[in-house]
C-alpha cells in the first residue's frame, strides 16, 4: 500500500506540480485522489486511449521525444529536489537499500549461469570474462548503491526520479509529437541516470542504445540545467548502469534461458522490458558492464 501511498502523494503535492507545470511537463490529468491511508488509495485521471498510445517496442526515430520529456521532468528538480515533496525517501523499486537482505549473494552464479544457457545464442556469452561479471558486480554494489543515494554530497546531482520508467508506464501522441507518463509509485528522490538505463534495457529499439551516448546527449541538451555537465551525466549513467545490471541478474534474470526468452517474445507483455525477450540487448548491458566496471573497482 506504501507505494499508492506515494503515488497519491505524488498526485497530490501543489508544489510538484506547480514546478512541472511551469516547465511545461505533460501530464495526464488528475480528476480526482482519495486516500484512506493503510486502506485504501483511488485515482482517477484523463482518459489517454484516444490521443496516446503505448507501443510494445519504442522506434528509434521517436526516442527523442521520450527522451527530452524525461530530460524536462528531471529538470523541474534537479539541484532542487523540495523538501517537503512527501514522497519515499529515495526513488525506484531498483536500489540495493530498497532489496532483500543478502539478495546480490545470487549474483556469481546468476550471471554464470545465464552466460552458460545463452553461449549457443551468441559466442560473447561463452567468453569466460563474461562469466565473472556478476562476481566483480558483487564486489562493488555498496560503492555503486551509495553513490545513487540522495545525501548532502550528492545534493546537486539529485532530482526526482520516476523510478518505473518501463514501456508500459509512457506513451507517445498517436498524432504529431509528444509524451507523457503514468505511475509514480516509485518516484522520489535519486540520480535522474537511473531512469535513462531503465528506458534503454526496456522499450527502445537497439539503434537507440548502439547510439547510447548520442541518447544522452539529446536528454542532457534538454536537461537546461547549469553546472552539471555531459561528464558528469556519463559519469552517473555508469554508475546507473552497473546498479540496474545488479538488480536485472539478481532479480529478473535469475534461472532464465533462451527458451523463456522466446516464449516471452512471443506473447509479448509490455510490463517486462525488452532485456527479457531479446538476448541482444542483454549482451549490450553486460559489454557497458565490462567497460564501465574498471572505474568503479578503482574507487
Amino acid at each position: 500500500l506504501q507505494s499508492y501511498a506515494n503515488e497519491v502523494a505524488f498526485l497530490g503535492n501543489e508544489g510538484l506540480q506547480k514546478a512541472l507545470q511551469a516547465r511545461g511537463v505533460p501530464l495526464p490529468r488528475s480528476l480526482r485522489l482519495e486516500a484512506v491511508p493503510g486502506q485504501r488509495f483511488a485515482i482517477l485521471s484523463e482518459n489517454l486511449k484516444q490521443a496516446y498510445q503505448t507501443l510494445p517496442l519504442y522506434p528509434a526515430s521517436r526516442a527523442p521525444e521520450v527522451l527530452r520529456w524525461l530530460a524536462s521532468f528531471h529538470g523541474s528538480f534537479h539541484g532542487n529536489v523540495p523538501s517537503d515533496h512527501s514522497l519515499w525517501e529515495f526513488g525506484t523499486h531498483v536500489h540495493l537499500n530498497r532489496r532483500p537482505p543478502g539478495e546480490v549473494d545470487v549474483l556469481p552464479a546468476s550471471v554464470a549461469d545465464f552466460c552458460k544457457a545463452f553461449a549457443g545464442v551468441d559466442p560473447f556469452f561463452a567468453r569466460p570474462e563474461t562469466e565473472k561479471l556478476g562476481e566483480r558486480l558483487k564486489a562493488v554494489s555498496r560503492a555503486v548503491a551509495d553513490h545513487l543515494l540522495p545525501s548532502e554530497g550528492n545534493r546537486e546531482r539529485c532530482t526526482l526520479v520516476h523510478g518505473d520508467f518501463k514501456g508500459a508506464n509512457y506513451f507517445l501522441k498517436v498524432e504529431g509529437e509528444g509524451c507523457t507518463a503514468i505511475d509514480w509509485q516509485w518516484t522520489g528522490p535519486g540520480i535522474g541516470a537511473t531512469d535513462l538505463i531503465y528506458l534503454f534495457c526496456g522499450s527502445v529499439e537497439d539503434e537507440v542504445v548502439q547510439e547510447y551516448e548520442q541518447a544522452l546527449r539529446v536528454y542532457h541538451g534538454a536537461l537546461g540545467v547549469e553546472n552539471y555537465s555531459f561528464e558528469d551525466l556519463l559519469t552517473d549513467f555508469k554508475v546507473a548502469t552497473l546498479d540496474y545490471a545488479r538488480w536485472a541478474f539478481s532479480v529478473r534474470l535469475v534461472g532464465d534461458t533462451p527458451e523463456k526468452f522466446q516464449q516471452r517474445a512471443a506473447k509479448v507483455d509490455v510490463n517486462l522490458g525488452y532485456f527479457r525477450r531479446h538476448p541482444p540487448r542483454i549482451r549490450w548491458l553486460l559489454q557497458l558492464v565490462e567497460a564501465f566496471l574498471p572505474e568503479a573497482e578503482s574507487g
